[in-house]
This record gives C-alpha cells, sequence and structure tokens, in this order.
C-alpha cells in the first residue's frame, strides 16, 4: 500500500492539484529546465547524488548524461500519428538545454538542485496533510479526516483499545486517499494505452487498404517500383501487427492490474466501512447509556469527517470503474481481461449503500417515557452531510410508531422499503419533515419539533407483563436518489431507542424502570429490545448512582449505596458480599419490599424525583444522610454529645419522603431520647422548603455530626425582602407560614433561650409526636404538628393544619388535600 512518505519526489508532485502543478512547472521554468526533462529523466535525476557535484567537469559529466538519456527516450518512441509531436517535443527540449547550460554545466546542476528542494517542501507538506504524525500530541492538533493527534477516540479514555481502533480508521482513510489518487494516474495511463493502440490499429488499417486497393490497382502495370511499393507497405504492415499485438497485451496486463487494484481497495473499503460501522453503533450505545445519566455521548464530527471521507472515496473509485468500462467500449480491443466493471460497480453501490444507511442516526432522541397527547421532538441526521450532493434534492423523512415485533423485522431487514400509516402502531401528529443542511457545521438534519402521539395500539402481552413494559420505537424512513443518468436510489431507515407509552402520570415510575433496565443492559448486537432478566447488583447501582448524575446530584457513597442493597436484600446473612449479588428484574420492579405495598424501585424513585424538585442543593451540599434506616439514625444520634442535635433521612414507610430525627433530653424523665418528625414530601416543599422548615424547629441546633444550623443551611433561607416590597406596594402585610412540633414535651426544653417559651407546658396524653428511647421502639410515625402564621408586627395567628380544615367541612364538599395545599402555596403571594 503506497503512502506519501514511502513515494518519490515526482510521484507526489503528480498528486498534486492542477494549480499546485502549475506553480510547479513555473518555477522550473525560472530555472531554465524544461518540465519535460523532469517527467522522462524522473528516476535517474532523483537517483543522482547532486549535492556531491563541485565541479565544472563532474556538472559536464551529468549534463552530457542525461542529454544523453532523452535521446535514447525519443529514439525509443514508437512512430504514430500522434507520438510525432512528442519527439518533435522532446528534440525542442535537447536543443533548449544545450543553448543554457552547454558552456555552464555547473548552473544546471544549481537549476537541478533548486528544483529539488522545491520538490521536496513541497512532499512534505502533502506528507503533513496526508500523512500527519500518528504519535505527535500537541494540544488542538487535527489529524486527517477529522481524528485527534493523541488518537483518542470520541467519548473514551486514552490509552484503551479504542484509540488503537480509531487511529487505525483514520490511517485507513488516509491510504485509501492516496490510492484513489495514484489509481487515478493509473486509469490515465490506460488511457492513453488505449488511445496509443487506436493509433496503431488506424495505422494497420490504412497499410491494409493500401495493399488491397491502391497497390493492387496499380499492379495491373506490373510496374517494379509498384512491386517495391507493396513489399513495403507488406513489411510496415508486418511490423505495426507486431506492435500492436505486443501493446494489446501490455494493455491487457494493465487492465487486469487496474482490475484488481480496485477489487483489493473495494475490500479494504468494505473492511474501513465495517469499522466505522462499529464506531456509530457504539456512539449509539454510549447515547443509551446517557439516557440513564451516564456520560454524554461524544461530538458526532468526528464520526461524520470519516463518513464524509469514506463517501467521497467509494463514489471516487465507483466512478474509476465506471470510466474505465466507458474506456474499454470506446476502444474495442478483443484482450483476454474479463470485464469486471458491472460487478465492481455493483459492489461499491453496495458499500455506499451501507455507509449512507449507517450514517443515518436520530441525534435527539424523542422522550424514552412517553405520554399520549403531549407534544415532543426529535431530530435525525444523515452524516454523509453534505457529500454526494443530497442536500441540493433534501430528502422527506417520515417517522412511525412501530412495535417490538416490528422493531425486530426492522433489524432483520424484512420489513419493505417504507411503512404505511395502517402498519404502524399508533398515529404520530407531524410526523413528516424535509432535511436541512446546514453550511457552517456540515449537518444535514430533520428537525421534529411538534409531534404528538394520538394514539396507541398495544399488543398481546407476554404473561404477567405489564402496559409499563411493553417496549416501542420510532422508525424514521428516508427515500432519495443520487446521479444522473444513472440513478442511485436509496432508502434508509433509523430507529429511535426503545421507549415506554403511557396515558396517565402514575405510570410514569413503573415505565422509567423499564427503560432504565433497558439503557443499562441492552446488548449492542440484540435482535429487538430483548434485555437479561436478571444482572450483577453492581452494575444496577452503577446506574442508580448515574440518575444522580443525570439530575445533576453528588452520587451515593458506599454506605448509601450498601443501605439500598440491605433494602434491595432483606434476607441475607449478616455482612455479605453484595457486589457479587445478583438481581432480578421481578425483585426490581414487581415484588413488593417486605411489609410494604411498594416495589424497590418505586420507593428509590420516589427519593430521586423528590431530590431532583427540591432537595438537589441540600444533596450537593452533604446536609442530607438520606439512606440511613430509623434504627441507625438512632444509634448514630445517641452518640452525640449535645442536645439539638438532627439530621435528615429518607424515609423507610413513606415513597418520597425525608423525615427530621433528633436528640434531646426528655424533661421529665431526664434520659436522651430520639424523636422523629413525620416525613415531609413533595407537596409540602411547594408550600415551603425544606430548609425553612429546618429553620422554623428552633430545638434543632446542631446538624449531624457538629454543624451549626445556621451556618449549615443559612444560604438556603429564603429571602422575603422582595415579597415585603409588593406587599406594602399594593397596601398589604407580609406573612409567612412557619413549622412548630406541638408537642410540649418535645418543643419546651429545646427552646429554653425563647422568653416567650413556658417553662413547664402542661402535659397531655396522645401526643402528635412521639419521643423514641434507646430501648423502646417508637410506635407509628404521628403527624407533623400545626404551622402558624407570623405577621411583620411579629404576632402569630394559628393556621389548622390541612387533614383539621378537611375534616371540618360538610361531606358534601369534595375538597381534595391537594387542591387545598394548592391554595395555601397561593396564600403566600400578597397580590
Amino acid at each position: 500500500m503506497a503512502s506519501v512518505g514511502s513515494m518519490g519526489l515526482w510521484q507526489v508532485v503528480q498528486l498534486l492539484d492542477k494549480d499546485q502543478i502549475a506553480g510547479i512547472e513555473e518555477f522550473y521554468q525560472k530555472c531554465g529546465i524544461p518540465i519535460e526533462v523532469r517527467h522522462y529523466c524522473a528516476e535517474w535525476i532523483e537517483a543522482t547524488p547532486w549535492q556531491e557535484v563541485h565541479t565544472e567537469t563532474q556538472a559536464q559529466e551529468l549534463f552530457h548524461g542525461m542529454l544523453l538519456r532523452l535521446e535514447e527516450k525519443r529514439a525509443t518512441i514508437a512512430v504514430a500519428a500522434d507520438t510525432f509531436i512528442n519527439q518533435l517535443t522532446l528534440q525542442r527540449v535537447i536543443q533548449q538545454l544545450r543553448l543554457t547550460f552547454q558552456s555552464n554545466a555547473l548552473q544546471f546542476v544549481e537549476s537541478i538542485k533548486a528544483c529539488l528542494n522545491a520538490e521536496f517542501s513541497v512532499k512534505e507538506a502533502a506528507r503533513k496533510r496526508l500523512e500527519p504524525p500518528l504519535t505527535r500530541n500537541t494540544p488542538g492538533n487535527i489529524m486527517s479526516f477529522g481524528y485527534p493527534s493523541n488518537g483518542v477516540s470520541p467519548g473514551t479514555p486514552a490509552g484503551d483499545e479504542n484509540t488503537v481502533r480509531g487511529v487505525d480508521i483514520a490511517k485507513q482513510l488516509q491510504d485509501l486517499h492516496v490510492i484513489g489518487q495514484t489509481m487515478d494516474m493509473d486509469i490515465k495511463n490506460v488511457q492513453q494505452m488505449l488511445e496509443m493502440a487506436n493509433c496503431y490499429i488506424n495505422e494497420f488499417q490504412r497499410f491494409e487498404y493500401d495493399l488491397n486497393h491502391r497497390v493492387e490497382f496499380q499492379g495491373q502495370m506490373l510496374d517494379s517500383a509498384v512491386l517495391d511499393k507493396k513489399q513495403h507497405l507488406l513489411s510496415n504492415k508486418q511490423k505495426i501487427e507486431v506492435q500492436l499485438r505486443d501493446y494489446i497485451k501490455e494493455i491487457s496486463q494493465a487492465q487486469t492490474d487496474l482490475a484488481t487494484k480496485h477489487q483489493q481497495t473495494l475490500q479494504l473499503i468494505s473492511r474501513v466501512v465495517d469499522a466505522i460501522h462499529i464506531e456509530i453503533t457504539r456512539w449509539r450505545r454510549l447515547q443509551q447509556l446517557s439516557g440513564n445519566g451516564g456520560e454524554a455521548e461524544p461530538n458526532l464530527a468526528y464520526l461524520q469527517q470519516w463518513i464524509e471521507a469514506m463517501a467521497d472515496i467509494i463514489w471516487m473509485v465507483r466512478q474509476q470503474v465506471t470510466m474505465v468500462t466507458q474506456l474499454r467500449n470506446q476502444v474495442p480491443i478483443a484482450t483476454s481481461t474479463p470485464d469486471l466493471g458491472a460487478n465492481l460497480i455493483n459492489e461499491a453501490t453496495q458499500l455506499l449503500n451501507k455507509l449512507v444507511e449507517s450514517s443515518f442516526i436520530v441525534e435527539k432522541q424523542p422522550p424514552q417515557v412517553l405520554k399520549t397527547q403531549t407534544k415532543f421532538s426529535s431530530v435525525v441526521r444523515l452524516l454523509v452531510g453534505g457529500r454526494l450532493s443530497i442536500h441540493m434534492n433534501p430528502p422527506q423523512v417520515r417517522a412511525f410508531i412501530i412495535s417490538e415485533q416490528q422493531a425486530k423485522s426492522v433489524s432483520r431487514g424484512e420489513l419493505g422499503r417504507t411503512i404505511t400509516a395502517k402498519e404502524a402502531s399508533g398515529d404520530i401528529l407531524n410526523n413528516t419533515g424535509f432535511m436541512e443542511y446546514q453550511s457552517q457545521t456540515r449537518a444535514l438534519t430533520a428537525s421534529f419539533r411538534n409531534m404528538s402521539l394520538k394514539r396507541i395500539k398495544r399488543g398481546d402481552r407476554r404473561g404477567t407483563e405489564s402496559v409499563m413494559e411493553e417496549k416501542f420505537t420510532i422508525v424514521y424512513i428516508a427515500e432519495f436518489k443520487l446521479g444522473g443518468a444513472e440513478e442511485i436510489a436509496f432508502s434508509v431507515k433509523t430507529m429511535s431507542l426503545p421507549l415506554v407509552v403511557i396515558v396517565h402520570g402514575n405510570q410514569e415510575a413503573s415505565a422509567t424502570a423499564t427503560i432504565l433496565w433497558d439503557n443499562a443492559f441492552a446488548d449492542s448486537g440484540r435482535i429487538g429490545f430483548t434485555v437479561p432478566d436478571r444482572v450483577s447488583w453492581k452494575d444496577l447501582t452503577t446506574s442508580l448512582n448515574n440518575k444522580f448524575h443525570q439530575i445533576g446530584a453528588l452520587p451515593m457513597t458506599e454506605e448509601n449505596l450498601q443501605y439500598l442493597a440491605e433494602k434491595a436484600f432483606p434476607t441475607l446473612p449478616p455482612n455479605p458480599v453484595y457486589d457479587k449479588l445478583q438481581i432480578t428484574w421481578s425483585q426490581f420492579n414487581k415484588d413488593t419490599l417486605a411489609h410494604k405495598s411498594f416495589t424497590f424501585w418505586e420507593w428509590f424513585h420516589g427519593i430521586y424525583d423528590l431530590l431532583k424538585r427540591h432537595l438537589k442543593e441540600l444533596w450537593n451540599d452533604k446536609l442530607i444522610v438520606g439512606f440511613l434506616g430509623k434504627l441507625t439514625a438512632q444509634e448514630a444520634l445517641l452518640n452525640c454529645p449535645q442536645d439539638g442535635t438532627f439530621l435528615l433521612r429518607f424515609s423507610d414507610g413513606e415513597l418520597g419522603g425525608i423525615s427530621i430525627a433528633w436528640i434531646a433530653t426528655h424533661p421529665e424523665t431526664h434520659t436522651r431520647q430520639v424523636w422523629h418528625i413525620n416525613p415531609f414530601i413533595a407537596r409540602d416543599f411547594i408550600i415551603r422548603s425544606l430548609a425553612e422548615r429546618v429553620k422554623d424547629f428552633d430545638h434543632l441546633t446542631v446538624l449531624y455530626p457538629c454543624r451549626p444550623k445556621a451556618e449549615a443551611f443559612g444560604k438556603f433561607y429564603e429571602r422575603n425582602a422582595d415579597h415585603v416590597q409588593r406587599a406594602v406596594r399594593l397596601g398589604y402585610v407580609e406573612a409567612v407560614l412557619i413549622n412548630k412540633v406541638t408537642d410540649p414535651v418535645v418543643a419546651a426544653p429545646m427552646n429554653i433561650d425563647n422568653p416567650e417559651t413556658p417553662a413547664r407546658p402542661d402535659c397531655h396524653d396522645g401526643y402528635p409526636l412521639s419521643p423514641m428511647s434507646s430501648l423502646i421502639c417508637s410506635p407509628p410515625p404521628p403527624s407533623i404538628g400545626s404551622q402558624s402564621v407570623v405577621t411583620d408586627d411579629g404576632r402569630g395567628i394559628h393556621v389548622p393544619q390541612i387533614s383539621d380544615l378537611l375534616s371540618d367541612l360538610p361531606h358534601s364538599m369534595a375538597i381534595d388535600e391537594d387542591e387545598l395545599a394548592d391554595f395555601l402555596t397561593r396564600f403566600q403571594d400578597p397580590s
């Protein structure tokens, strides 16, 4: 395989474009050396040690040696119509050289050295352009065909197998580029040979005509001169016939070599196309993992540059084969070489089809949990970009939702060129779009901005499979044609990631579980959407941690993950090796947890959703312990020396709940005990944030283990200055909601510095919030106490609890608790 580094100077020059070659020719003319000298004596000039020539005698010897070679070349040119001009050209070149350098051969040597230095500079520039050094690691340097100089494959760490794989693709593209250019030269040589053969044929036919007509007519005169002429023509005819026979053999061999090169080139192209297809598959897999919060899929720029370069190379080879076939037909010479043109063109077309099909991707995925009657968007992209002039007649793209079974047919290639609306598994509004070309980014994309799933047709489910486990996909189809007289028709398809269709928001959690499992454990080469039923617990926790990463939250700690394992595997013996455990889909999202009415995933998703909506900043500041059992929290707080120490933990029994636990000395028994506030859920934080609620409880003083509350939560306290100013402008008095524990035994000792707090509150039976000691398990979690509204003059107005308000209403008034919570939210707005 030829490379720029191993090619001769003159070979590299011939690979340049027309403008660069014209510049080289102009330089030779300025030096007094005709460019024909360089062409006919290329090997001899490059092999001669010009730097060692220092005397006129040495220079004269080389000068006359070159003239001798030019004379030999002129003498070897066969006698034919078009070569006569070449003979005259060489004769004129020889005369020019003698006139210019006969008396100053050293000047001739200096001129040759200057020309060679210029060519060497051109070769170095070409080498850097076509074959950049693969070991160079300069920041910002970009290799040919879009590969970074450090060899790092997009989205992968340096030093792994992807580095070698990516560099190999770039290197093979470079080699193919050079091979294509050298084959252009081979085709030109074959063209010249065919034209020369045509001249031989015409000359042979002329001699034959003279022998058969003119000489025969003149032969009736029986003139000796006529006989001599006939003998001369016959001799020339025989010479031409021998030369033509030898030339046809040479042409046949050249055509055979060219066909072999094209076959080998197409084999190499096939391997590179397969390698690029693998890289596209890897990109798709990274995109799927990013749906779970993994690292974002790499930029498509490198893939697009590879695909564009590959498309250019395939199209160039296809055009070369077409040209060779046309030359064959223009000069009909009977040779022993079989015509492989049709097969080679067909093979090149198939490779181009495969490349274009692979380059059709979903750049922006539709939501994987898709709710009917809800607007969504997606973007598809053809990575072949502006190549092949596809953007000149933008293709139309249509989108259809299909079932998993239909997706299997698409993967196997069993589906037809297109899909009808009747065959689809649902109706998508605004499902057509045209591709648009962005000249700056070279991106050829079709954007679907206002899609909506109007209706879904569900299939037969397997066994206990629920509707939240049924997977669909959106398939995008585009059809277009390339070429002029010989059009190539393309029908390309690509599918979105699997998605689950829901009709109500309460199905979202279970549908998200299906998508998380599929994204995490799908195999790249699968048919349909099959996934394993049993997976490694360690791999699952990686995906769960990625969900935290997806919302910008800090990852869970080893202690957090151990607590999750204890939740998922409650019956294991003490101190198991959790990394070696396997968890099934049923354990994850079908079987309920022990003594609970919800699954492991439903419990985790409730916490995840709470963090995403309300608690992410507190979690990232490590103010929430989070995954901690009640008994463990009690033990931790009892070991704290200071009363009023508290921690925040996620509830075991309330979906999406977070509770506050704190340590204090009981005023009656004088024993240190732990209390737990009834868990807060998402709608509570719509009314008042968790930081503000912690602020409201004066008996909470130190965040576990020893951080002052104001220092920990101060920056999260709400600033109501804007609300106050707005209320004053509108003639209102600002009011805010505060939280308060109603159990006097719990509240009194925690607020001894507050003069308004009674020294010894009256006790009563049935505390709303009971203590939890180190010896006795606590009763079921009571409800949070009442709330108070504090005006700007410091007066407190009692506000009953939401449940109290509902209990006082007549049964005929059906007011939902959520509606009342929304009302209280609006109550904070002074407008």
